[in-house]
């Protein structure tokens, strides 16, 4: 059987050129399966494990631990709310390191990755659109899962917000 594609149809024609079966080809499939394997390259890419989320808990825990914040002069009534701060503004910290080097880690990706675009672009039916589509559908899912992790660093600083409050 030979495969010929109309329009959005695919078609099988039998040795004699009659149509056996038609098929509805779905103009997505592709931009699913680079979205899969964008995500998973990237949740295999060791730099970005050990940016995103290992330097990002090591200031995490740098923040909740080691650096001491300086309440001495202060009202004791303050004090709850000055341990609220300084954990929103370690927790802040993390937050923009960890997007930026998650950015980072997908802009180089991103960038060593498309040498070849202008020739598969050329010689297949992949259009630049649904590439650029497809990469930041990958971006989203990877800066959440990485931002998720990021997110329960945060419980390394819960003893801390709770030895503050008492």
């Amino acid at each position: 059987m030979k495969r010929v594609q109309k329009m959005n149809y695919l078609l099988y024609l039998n040795t004699r050129g009659i149509i056996v079966k038609v098929r509805k080809v779905r103009k997505m499939k592709g931009v699913k399966l680079i979205i899969k394997k964008f995500v998973i390259g990237s949740l295999k890419a060791k730099a970005l494990w050990g940016w995103g989320v290992l330097f990002i808990l090591f200031w995490g825990v740098v923040g909740a631990y080691l650096e001491k914040p300086n309440f001495g002069n202060m009202p004791s009534s303050y004090i709850p709310l000055a341990y609220k701060f300084y954990v929103a503004a370690w927790m802040g910290t993390l937050i923009v390191m960890n997007i930026g080097t998650i950015a980072d880690g997908l802009t180089n990706t991103i960038y060593y990755d498309s040498g070849s675009l202008p020739y598969l672009f050329k010689y297949s039916k992949l259009k630049s659109s649904h590439y650029m589509v497809s990469m930041m559908a990958g971006s989203i899912v990877v800066t959440m899962i990485f931002g998720a992790i990021v997110t329960a660093v945060g419980l390394v600083f819960s003893p801390r917000m709770v030895r503050g409050l008492q």
